[in-house]
């Protein structure tokens, strides 16, 4: 696949708490990291864009089930476990986005609260390739809002994994994907 000057890449909450010892494990996420990395690398060789988003949440959010929510406390300000993982090795240039500040708001699409998409209307974007985790919540709706917005979405198959091990959640996923007319590709494609 060509990439023109208006492709992004989107990275997805690549965060040590969904890693092996956070707080919400993904597995395969930690895998992922050097296929990120390397991918984001030739993103930008070529003058693309690398947006990375980080959810920064208040120890008092909403999804935190001492606060009414489902999940344990994750991603809180300041923590070890709300850093982008150590190995995540980004090129010079790559913008953090940070979402999910608000304590009132799941934020589980990386444009809730990022000013993501004016980050790339700013530099004409008109084609993203999502990846990240987790397959079923943040990368999905990442997609599905892209998408959406008029972007013509990618998702990238072989840098996404889910929270889940339900597979058929899995597979729903990746269908919601499609219906909406995100196309999904390998990294090796995008990355010619």
């Amino acid at each position: 696949m060509d990439l023109s000057s208006t492709d992004a890449l989107i990275i997805v909450d690549m965060q040590n708490d969904y890693c092996s010892d956070g707080s919400v494990p993904v597995a395969g996420a930690a895998a992922l990291v050097k296929t990120l990395s390397d991918l984001s690398r030739r993103v930008m060789s070529r003058g693309r864009r690398v947006q990375v988003t980080q959810d920064w949440h208040c120890d008092k959010h909403l999804s935190f089930s001492e606060n009414g929510g489902t999940w344990p406390q994750h991603f809180v300000q300041g923590t070890k476990g709300a850093e982008l993982h150590s190995e995540l090795n980004l090129p010079v240039g790559s913008l953090v986005k940070r979402k999910g500040t608000d304590r009132r708001i799941e934020a589980r699409s990386a444009f809730t609260e990022s000013k993501l998409l004016e980050t790339l209307q700013r530099f004409s974007v008109e084609r993203v390739y999502i990846c990240g985790v987790p397959t079923e919540l943040t990368v999905l709706e990442t997609a599905l809002e892209a998408n959406s917005l008029g972007l013509t979405t990618f998702a990238v198959e072989d840098g996404i994994a889910a929270l889940t091990q339900d597979a058929a959640e899995v597979a729903g996923a990746i269908e919601k994907m499609k219906d909406a007319g995100i196309e999904l590709i390998s990294r090796d494609e995008l990355a010619g």
